[in-house]
C-alpha cells in the first residue's frame, strides 16, 4: 500500500510539472504557447508606459545612394505620437490620443497645420487596449484601434514588413498560423525562445491592398508568410528572425536582427535594428528585383505621463473636434439589473424565513 501512495504521489508530481512546464517543442503545447505569449505582449505594452525619443534609420536600394530618415515618437500608453522631420519644426504628426487620433501637415516650419485625418468614433472612448482579431481586419479598424499595433511596429520589435505589416502578436493568436516547432535554444550564451511558423490564408481581404492584381487575378488572393524567429525569454520580443512571403505576384525574403537596451528602463527598449529584404515584385508587366538593407537606431528615454503636447489638436492650434456622448452598453446595463433583482430577491427570501422562525 504504502509503494503505491508513493508511485501515486509521483505520477501526480509529474504530471503536475507536465502541466507547469512552458513549451518544449512540442506542438500541442504551441496554443498555450501562443496564449502565454499573448498576456506577456499585453504586458510589455502596459509597462512600456511613457517613453520618448528618435529614430533613425539609413536606407540603401540594389546598393544605391544611401537614403536617411527620422521620426520622433512619444508614446504615453495608451497615447501615442509621431512626430516627422525635426523636433523643433515638425511637418508632420501622426497622433492617437485619449479621446481621438488624428494626423496633421503643412509645408514649412512657419506655416499653419492642417488637419489631413480626424477620428472620433472610438468605442465608447475608453483606452484602447491591446486586442488581437482572428483574422486581419480591413485598414479602417485598424485605424479605430491602433495603439497597440502601431507601438510594436513603430518600436521595431513586431514588425515583419510586408505589404500589409502583419506582426507577431496579431498573427500568433490568428486561425490561420500553423506554429511548427516552439523550443528553448541557447546562443551566445544567451537563452532564446526559437518559433517555426507558417501563416497561410487563402482569401486574403483584398481590401487592404490598392494595387488591382486581385480583381484581375482572384486565384492570387492566396497569402503565405514562413518564419523562424527567436524571441526574448522576458516578454517574447523578437531577437532574430528570418521570413520568407508570397503573395499576388510578389516574393519576399526578410532577415531581422534587433538588440535591445535591457538595463536603463523597466522593460527591454530597442536600440538598433538591421533588416536586410530581397524582393521579387510584378511591376507593369515585368519582374523586377529590389534589394533593401536598412539600419535603424533607436535613441528613447522616460518621458512625462503628465505632458500633453503632442496628443491634442489644441497643442497644433487647431480647434477640439466635436465628440458624441459614448453609446451606452445595454447589455451592461441588463445584466446589472438582473444581477440586483436576484440580489433583492434573496434578501427577501431569507427575510421572510427569519421572520417566519420568530
Amino acid at each position: 500500500m504504502k509503494t503505491f501512495r508513493k508511485l501515486q504521489c509521483i505520477c501526480s508530481l509529474a504530471l503536475l510539472l507536465s502541466l507547469n512546464a512552458f513549451c518544449f517543442g512540442q506542438t500541442s503545447d504551441a496554443d498555450a504557447c501562443l496564449r502565454k505569449f499573448e498576456k506577456k505582449w499585453n504586458a510589455y505594452i502596459k509597462a512600456l508606459g511613457n517613453v520618448e525619443g528618435s529614430i533613425s534609420w539609413k536606407l540603401t536600394r540594389n546598393g544605391g545612394p544611401e537614403e536617411e530618415k527620422a521620426v520622433y515618437v512619444v508614446c504615453s500608453y495608451p497615447m501615442l505620437a509621431k512626430i516627422s522631420d525635426s523636433l523643433d519644426k515638425p511637418l508632420y504628426a501622426n497622433v492617437t490620443g485619449k479621446d481621438y487620433s488624428f494626423s496633421v501637415f503643412r509645408s514649412k516650419p512657419e506655416d499653419e497645420w492642417t488637419i489631413e485625418r480626424t477620428l472620433t468614433d472610438f468605442p465608447n472612448r475608453t483606452p484602447l487596449p491591446l486586442s488581437f482579431p482572428k483574422h486581419f481586419a480591413d485598414p479602417p479598424n485598424h485605424v479605430a484601434n491602433p495603439v497597440g499595433y502601431d507601438i510594436f511596429n513603430t518600436l521595431g520589435v513586431g514588425l515583419f514588413g510586408v505589404d500589409c505589416d502583419p506582426n507577431l502578436p496579431w498573427m500568433t493568436s490568428s486561425e490561420w498560423i500553423d506554429v511548427k516547432d516552439i523550443s528553448p535554444v541557447e546562443k551566445d550564451g544567451v537563452k532564446y525562445l526559437s518559433m517555426s511558423f507558417e501563416y497561410k490564408r487563402p482569401d486574403f481581404p483584398e481590401s487592404i491592398t490598392r494595387r488591382t492584381d486581385i480583381s484581375q487575378h482572384p486565384e492570387l488572393k492566396s497569402y503565405t508568410l514562413t518564419g523562424d524567429v527567436l524571441l526574448t525569454t522576458d516578454y517574447f520580443l523578437i531577437a532574430e528572425g528570418t521570413f520568407h512571403e508570397e503573395w499576388l505576384r510578389d516574393v519576399n525574403d526578410l532577415q531581422v536582427e534587433i538588440t535591445y537596451d535591457c538595463d536603463s528602463y523597466k522593460v527591454p527598449l530597442p536600440q538598433k535594428r538591421s533588416i536586410r529584404r530581397f524582393s521579387k515584385m510584378f511591376v507593369d508587366g515585368e519582374n523586377v528585383e529590389i534589394l533593401l538593407e536598412e539600419e535603424q537606431k533607436y535613441e528613447l528615454k522616460k518621458t512625462n505621463p503628465k505632458s500633453k503636447k503632442w496628443f491634442t489638436l489644441s497643442q497644433f492650434g487647431l480647434p477640439e473636434p466635436e465628440l458624441q456622448e459614448p453609446k451606452p452598453n445595454n447589455v451592461r446595463y441588463v445584466l446589472v439589473a438582473v444581477g440586483l433583482a436576484l440580489i433583492i430577491a434573496f434578501a427577501i427570501r431569507v427575510y421572510r424565513k427569519r421572520r417566519a422562525r420568530a
